[in-house]
């Protein structure tokens, strides 16, 4: 449903660029979906999480959909939608399942995913400033306004995951060496565990 959703604004962007409102109720859409996975993160992680990095054939994960979701398309308000929902999927709280204190080896995998992307992740701070920079030189409107405020919310989403990311490492890196004190045959760093 996401990638039908993502072809539909796509077409409609295309004939009619110029147009929002023949596009705007399919961008309405897309970004109910993207919000939708949010609760994929209130879900059974690892049983859920695995799928957001399973590719099919022709499709990207959804994981790497997002990606691109977020730093190609033209609307900066489904960034900053796609950057909450990794906010919801990267919660250092689910690193650790809360009844057995065990990693939860899904939440790592996503957690080595982006950072794989930390450029783009980066990157898409720069085009959510550049993008409200442009708007900031028109005249301001109450649309500016309500604008520049996703476009600080996408910024702060964004390092929110960094953050986040950082946490999770920490997290994995006193978990290691407790394990290596413990085992001394055991003796992955954390900066092995996330590059493997």
């Amino acid at each position: 449903a996401l990638q039908k959703a993502f072809d539909k604004n796509q077409l409609q962007r295309a004939q009619s660029p110029d147009t929002p409102e023949h596009f705007v109720q399919s961008e309405v859409t897309l970004y109910e979906h993207v919000h939708a996975w949010q609760a994929v993160a209130a879900g059974n992680v690892k049983l859920l999480y695995p799928c957001l990095l399973q590719e099919e054939t022709n499709h990207p994960s959804v994981a790497d959909f997002f990606m691109q979701l977020a730093s190609q398309h033209e609307n900066v308000d489904l960034a900053t939608a796609v950057w909450s929902v990794w906010v919801e999927w990267l919660d250092p709280s689910l690193l650790l399942d809360r009844a057995t204190q065990v990693v939860v080896e899904p939440v790592v995998d996503l957690a080595r995913f982006l950072l794989q992307h930390v450029a783009g992740l980066l990157e898409s701070i720069g085009r959510l400033q550049n993008n409200n920079s442009n708007n900031n030189n028109s005249q301001s409107t109450n649309n500016d306004l309500q604008e520049t405020d996703e476009v600080g919310q996408g910024v702060g989403d964004i390092l929110t995951l960094i953050e986040s990311l950082s946490e999770i490492d920490s997290t994995l890196t006193v978990l290691s060496s407790e394990t290596t004190l413990r085992h001394p045959q055991n003796q992955t760093t954390v900066a092995q565990q996330l590059t493997q």
